[in-house]
C-alpha cells in the first residue's frame, strides 16, 4: 500500500484542475481517501478496506459539506475521481452565482481572462496553500489553518503564526520574500516579524495553469532563485495576468545553497522529488537537480530523498546526468 497526503482546504478551494495536477500520477477511480485529525487529506492507492473509520467518518463528513448530493452514507469510502467531480460542481457553481451578480459587460470580459474553466473566478487565496480556509463573516479577508499554523489577512498583509516556531525556517521564509520584492521591483510592503508571527503582503489573484507556473519558475531562475515546491498552489495569476509567488518557505537563491539552514534544505529535497519537478521548464531541470543533490549530499543519511521509493526518484530525474 503506498499513502499520498495532501492538504485541500474544506472552502476555498481552487481547483479540481489543480487537485489533478498535484495527484497526477495517482488513479482516480480507484485511490480511496480518508482525512486525519489535522485535515490532511490522505489518499489510500493500495486496498481500501486498510482505511482506519475515523478516517473515512471525516473523509465523508467532508465531502457532504462540500457537495451534499454528491455524498452518501458516512461509512462510504469514496474515491479522489468523486472528489473531482465535487469539486468541479462547486466551482461551476460559484461561477454562476457571480457571473449572475455582474454586469454582462464584466461578466464577457471575465470569462475571456480566465478561460480555464475548471477554475474559480478571481478567487482570492491566502499566502499559502492551507488545508482548510474560511472567508470572514463580515467580507474583511479570510482565516486558514494548516498543520504548521494558521494565516489570518489584517488588510494589505497576510499575518502567518506558527504551532512549533522554527526560527530558522521562519527567518529564511522572511528573507527570501523581501529579496524577491526587491529583485522584482514590486511596489509591496515589506515582510517583516510582529512578535511570533510572520507578516507578508496580501496578493490576490487567480489559480494559474500548470504552463503558467513554469514560465514563473523560469522568471525566478531569471531572478536568481529557485523553489522546491512549485505549483498552481503557490503561485497566483494577478488581475493584470502576471503569475507571481506568494509562498517563499522552499525558496532559495542559486547562489546562496550554503546558506540555507537543514530544516528548510530537508523540505525542499522532499517537495521536490514528491511533485515539484512537474511545475520545473525542462531548460532548467539539469540546475534543479543539480541543487536537490547537493542539499541530498549535505543531508546526509537524513535526506528524505533517501526514504523515496526508486520510481518516485526516477519519475523526479534523480537518476538523469547533469551537467
Amino acid at each position: 500500500m503506498s499513502t499520498i497526503s495532501t492538504h485541500i482546504p474544506m472552502r476555498g478551494l481552487h481547483s479540481a484542475q489543480a487537485l489533478r495536477e498535484s495527484c497526477a500520477d495517482v488513479n482516480a477511480d480507484k485511490a480511496r481517501i480518508g482525512m486525519r485529525k489535522d485535515g490532511t487529506l490522505v489518499l489510500y492507492t493500495g486496498r481500501s478496506y486498510l482505511l482506519h473509520p475515523d478516517q473515512t467518518r471525516r473523509a465523508s463528513e467532508f465531502l457532504r459539506q462540500l457537495d451534499p448530493q454528491q455524498a452518501e452514507s458516512g461509512s462510504r469510502r469514496f474515491r479522489l475521481v468523486d472528489l473531482i467531480t465535487s469539486l468541479n460542481t462547486v466551482s461551476n457553481g460559484r461561477r454562476a452565482e457571480r457571473q449572475a451578480d455582474e454586469p454582462a459587460a464584466a461578466s464577457r470580459t471575465r470569462r475571456l481572462r480566465f478561460a480555464d474553466e475548471t477554475a474559480p473566478v478571481a478567487e482570492k487565496r491566502p499566502v499559502q496553500s492551507a488545508p482548510r480556509a474560511e472567508a470572514d463573516g463580515a467580507g474583511k479577508g479570510f482565516s486558514a489553518a494548516g498543520s504548521r499554523g494558521r494565516v489570518q489577512q489584517a488588510g494589505d498583509m497576510v499575518v502567518k503564526s506558527f504551532k512549533a516556531m522554527d526560527k530558522g525556517a521562519v527567518a529564511h521564509e522572511l528573507a527570501m520574500c523581501n529579496s524577491h520584492l526587491k529583485a522584482s521591483q514590486r511596489a509591496l510592503p515589506e515582510a517583516r516579524m510582529q512578535g511570533d508571527t510572520l507578516a507578508m503582503p496580501f496578493i490576490a489573484g487567480s489559480t494559474p495553469t500548470t504552463e503558467e507556473v513554469k514560465g514563473a519558475v523560469g522568471e525566478l531562475f531569471r531572478l536568481g532563485f529557485m523553489m522546491g515546491d512549485p505549483s498552481s498552489a503557490n503561485f497566483v495569476k494577478t488581475e493584470g495576468g502576471k503569475v507571481v509567488p506568494v509562498d517563499f518557505g522552499l525558496m532559495f537563491k542559486t547562489g546562496e545553497r550554503g546558506a540555507v539552514c537543514r530544516s528548510v534544505m530537508s523540505e525542499i529535497v522532499h517537495d521536490y522529488v514528491k511533485g515539484g519537478y512537474r511545475f520545473v521548464p525542462e531548460p532548467l531541470k539539469g540546475d534543479y537537480l543539480a541543487a536537490m543533490r547537493e542539499f541530498d549530499q549535505v543531508l546526509g543519511k537524513d535526506s528524505p530523498a533517501r526514504n523515496v521509493n526508486v520510481k518516485k526518484l526516477q519519475m523526479a530525474g534523480w537518476f538523469n546526468k547533469t551537467r
